[in-house]
């Protein structure tokens, strides 16, 4: 497990957006993003991104301030840029049992990929015991390729 982090104050500081900066994240592209989200816990078990939300965000000069601050700490994982060439670029989907996802015609580019592995594991209080966190790359796509991607530590 990666050392904890330190947490940073949540007002980040974007540059102007640059609408010709997402423009070719907008349309269809020809490349697919595969891959499977999972943990190994000390004892050596799996655990699966079942279930879990997995995103597909451009990198981009607004992007990554967002991505350095918010977007690679689990306690920020439901927080995204309100602007909407952000929200209209970023590709989600659901992971399937097993923890996989398919993004499909997607665009040459390079992007922010990440999903979560969490599990409950027996706790001593009334709090739940709460394990794993985020997983995620940095990955570059290009036109008609298959990327394959394994998301854990």
């Amino acid at each position: 497990m990666p050392p904890p982090r330190v947490i940073p104050d949540p007002v980040v500081q974007y540059p102007p957006i640059s609408a010709e900066e997402y423009a070719p994240y907008l349309k269809a592209g020809t490349a697919q993003v595969t891959g499977q989200a999972f943990l190994k816990t000390r004892g050596g078990d799996v655990k699966v991104g079942a279930g879990s939300p997995v995103t597909l965000d451009p990198i981009t000069s607004y992007s990554r301030p967002w991505w350095n601050n918010l977007g690679s700490i689990y306690q920020y994982r439901g927080m995204k840029p309100d602007a909407p060439e952000f929200s209209q670029a970023r590709k989600e989907i659901i992971a399937d049992a097993q923890g996989r996802f398919v993004f499909s015609n997607v665009p040459a580019g390079s992007y922010f990929l990440r999903s979560e592995v969490t599990w409950e594991a027996p706790s001593t209080g009334y709090l739940p015991n709460i394990q794993g966190g985020l997983v995620f790359k940095e990955i570059v796509v290009k036109e008609g390729e298959k990327v394959d991607v394994i998301l854990t530590w």
